[in-house]
């Protein structure tokens, strides 16, 4: 026979542990999530200082930065916007561009015909690079070295196209 001292878990105390555990493996989740976003905006970041370096570069060797407007770039079609497969990037830049272009919509995990921005302003003299962040923010970067990072302020951030 079996006696009344019998030693274990009853079926309360596994099941608050087992609630204890999936709470704490929703935080990691969350913040796993978050990480990786930042993670995300922090590549975007960077794609877009080579796409201006290569700007720069285009620059050096051809004097015009006409074949590498791209106007709006996103991951879905729209009005006034193209997909990076569609873009003309010309000249011996072009794949390394339509690259970069690529590289930036990947990495966005917003679903927009309006993710990437690059212009030509003032004859072709100057340029800005604008993309979206996953935060939401815009991260812009101009000719003049300047750079914005923030919400759309009608693109008058320095760096931003209305001020390159």
């Amino acid at each position: 026979m079996k006696s009344k001292n019998q030693s274990g878990f009853t079926l309360i105390e596994l099941l608050v542990v087992v609630a204890i555990i999936g709470i704490l493996s929703s935080v990691v989740l969350a913040s796993l999530n978050s990480a990786r976003n930042r993670a995300r905006d922090a590549a975007i970041r960077q794609q877009v200082r080579e796409y201006i370096t290569t700007l720069e570069m285009e620059w050096t060797e051809t004097g015009s930065l006409q074949n590498h407007q791209t106007g709006w770039v996103g991951n879905t079609a729209g009005v006034n916007s193209t997909l990076c497969p569609s873009e003309t990037y010309t000249g011996v830049f072009g794949p390394r561009f339509r690259d970069f272009c690529s590289g930036i919509v990947n990495l966005s995990q917003t679903q927009t015909p309006y993710l990437l921005h690059v212009g030509s302003v003032s004859g072709g003299n100057t340029y800005s690079v604008m993309a979206q962040l996953n935060n939401g923010n815009w991260y812009c970067r101009g000719s003049s070295g300047a750079t914005y990072e923030g919400p759309d302020t009608s693109w008058n951030g320095r760096g931003c196209y209305a001020n390159p």
